[in-house]
């Protein structure tokens, strides 16, 4: 198999992408440990996060999207996300 090395512009790569295709480019590179929001790097600095267990790392994983996307909540959402924090 023969290998090409080519000069890819990225910038222009992403500015031909619609919002959507953004999106699922950023959740892919998210699933794959690419991607860690600022609060991600907050919660997980100095925390033993390896020894967590699968299920602790999927909900984590899971409200790190939530954060990141905060703005795209529904009023509901967000009420029903404050309730549940308030039992802690």
């Amino acid at each position: 198999m023969a290998y090409i090395n080519m000069d890819i512009d990225l910038d222009e790569i992403i500015d031909g992408l619609s919002s959507h295709e953004k999106q699922e480019l950023v959740d892919e590179l998210y699933i794959d440990g690419y991607y860690q929001t600022e609060l991600e790097k907050q919660i997980y600095a100095g925390s033993d996060y390896d020894n967590v267990s699968l299920n602790e790392q999927l909900f984590r994983e899971q409200l790190g999207k939530i954060s990141s996307n905060f703005l795209s909540l529904t009023d509901e959402e967000q009420e029903l996300i404050l309730k549940i924090s308030k039992r802690f």
